[in-house]
Formats: structure tokens, C-alpha cells, sequence
């Protein structure tokens, strides 16, 4: 199996696909998605607690396909997690992963590169990036995201409320310190506090502390 770094070329547009360009804090940096899932896995990466960072098709593979032909195998990306373990994500809808034909190349291009590079390459689905509310949540923090964060009411209100709280918690004690209800929903924007992104967002929800 050989390895040969991916040269992208980015259209302006392509029929029936929903591509653009997602604005990753983590990476610090533009991620360009070739679909609407690549969007919101990317999204969903970005706010996943145990990455670190990651990479849009950081790399392409020619290896011998079951046909016993040469063929090309681009990987959707790449991510590092917070123990520095390097895995590369294929991002695919549930029902194309559950497809015979499509379980069996996977399966022989996974095993080829585990044998050959010593790399892992997993699925990422609609199915995890979409569970519940989780887009709902995220799509509403990242617009958030663009507001800076006040540090020092920032710090005054982690340390009142502690490790782990509320949101209505935090909402009450936002209030009585005089912060506004918008410092708190920049708290959950910034990560200063995480919570499951995948329930609906009520005063019960739990919040942990994060970044």
C-alpha cells in the first residue's frame, strides 16, 4: 500500500452537494467539507472533549483493490486525541455503512492499512454526529462562539458554581453575581462548562466543567 499526500481542489460549487467551509476553533483554522455530514462531523469534532485536533483528507492511499486492480482510497480525516493516538475517520451516512458491498471494501481496505501502516481507520456516522439534539446544541454554540469571553466574570463564576452544576444553577448564580444570561450561554460556546450534547438543553441539565 503506498501513501501520497493529497492535493485538493477546491470548486466553487458542486450539483446536489452541500460544501463549504466549517470555521474550526480547535484547528484554529478553516475546514472545508465536501457534504452537509462532513459539516456537522466537524462540527460535532470540534466540540468533542477527548480531540485534540484533526485534519480534511489529510491523505490518500493507492493499494490493490478485491478486483486485483490498483485504486485510490481518500480518508475523510484524520484526528489526534488527548492522549497524542493518531486515528483516521471515514465520515459516512449509517445506511451506506450497512450497505454488503460497501462493508466488505471497507473491510479489506481497513485491514490492509492496519496490516501494512499499522493505522486504524474507523467509521464516524449520522448515527453518533446527529444523535438527539446534539446538532441543535451545536450549531447554536458556534454562532456563539464568535463573542469573546469575559475572563474575569468568567472565573468568578466557575469558581461560585464549582466542577459540576446546573444549567439552572448557573443561570441563578449568574443572576445574583449580577453577570448577564448571555455570559453563561457564552460559558457552554467557549467550553467552559460541557454538558451531553445530545439532550435537550434544561435547567436539569448537568454541566461539568471543561475547557
Amino acid at each position: 500500500m503506498n501513501q501520497i499526500k493529497k492535493t485538493r481542489y477546491l470548486p466553487n460549487y458542486r450539483n446536489g452537494r452541500g460544501i463549504g467551509f466549517f470555521q474550526s476553533v480547535k484547528n484554529g483554522s478553516r475546514v472545508w467539507c465536501d457534504s452537509h455530514l462532513e459539516l456537522m462531523s466537524y462540527r460535532y469534532l470540534d466540540f468533542k472533549a477527548d480531540i485534540v485536533s484533526y485534519k480534511a483528507q489529510p491523505v490518500q492511499y493507492i493499494y490493490e483493490g478485491l478486483n486485483g486492480k490498483d485504486t485510490g482510497y481518500t480518508v475523510d480525516t484524520e484526528v489526534i486525541d488527548n492522549e497524542k493516538s493518531i486515528k483516521k475517520l471515514e465520515i459516512k451516512p449509517k445506511v451506506f455503512v450497512d450497505d454488503p458491498a460497501e462493508q466488505q471494501r471497507f473491510r479489506h481496505f481497513r485491514e490492509l492499512l492496519l496490516e501494512s501502516k499499522n493505522q486504524l481507520v474507523e467509521y464516524l456516522t449520522d448515527e453518533e454526529v446527529c444523535k438527539g439534539f446534539t446538532q441543535q446544541n451545536l450549531t447554536r454554540l458556534c454562532h456563539l462562539r464568535k463573542l469573546s469571553l469575559n475572563k474575569e466574570q468568567a472565573l468568578t463564576l466557575a469558581n461560585a458554581v464549582g466542577k459540576l452544576t446546573t444549567w439552572g444553577a448557573m443561570q441563578e448564580t449568574a443572576k445574583k453575581l449580577n453577570i448577564t444570561p448571555r455570559m453563561t450561554k457564552l460559558m457552554l460556546a467557549h467550553q467552559k462548562y460541557r454538558f451531553d450534547y445530545a439532550e435537550l438543553l434544561t435547567s436539569e441539565t448537568k454541566l461539568e466543567i471543561g475547557a
